[in-house]
């Protein structure tokens, strides 16, 4: 494994705490984030979510990636996004993305924006 393998895990590791942090504080009414990995060189993300009520936890992907600037304003972009669950899956491409993410982008607040900026 050669260094730039290395530094890209760690940066990886870094950003996954961080969005971890921001997705909990999101998610906080209806479950928390329990993990996530961030592939850079693919721009993916696995998110582990333990939903309240629910004995495992969920898997949602979200692929091709990318930090978007607009107006002054930070987003994540994304290609994709699905469950491991069926019905989950069902209310994020019926509900969650025609609602929060029509345009497939998800602001990143100001305070993360820039962290997020320099290490992906």
């Amino acid at each position: 494994m050669g260094i730039f393998n290395v530094f890209n895990k760690i940066k990886d590791k870094g950003v996954a705490s961080l969005l971890k942090v921001f997705i909990n504080k999101q998610i906080k009414d209806y479950g928390s984030l329990s993990s996530v990995k961030i592939n850079s060189k693919n721009k993916d993300l696995i998110l582990d979510i333990r939903l309240r009520g629910e004995h495992k936890s969920i898997q949602v992907n979200v692929d091709k990636y990318e930090i978007i600037h607009k107006d002054d304003e930070t987003f994540l972009k994304f290609n994709t996004i699905s469950a491991s669950r069926e019905w989950i899956n069902a209310l994020i491409q019926n509900v969650a993305i025609p609602n929060i993410a029509p345009k497939k982008m998800i602001e990143i607040p100001s305070k993360y924006a820039r962290i997020i900026e320099l290490l992906i």
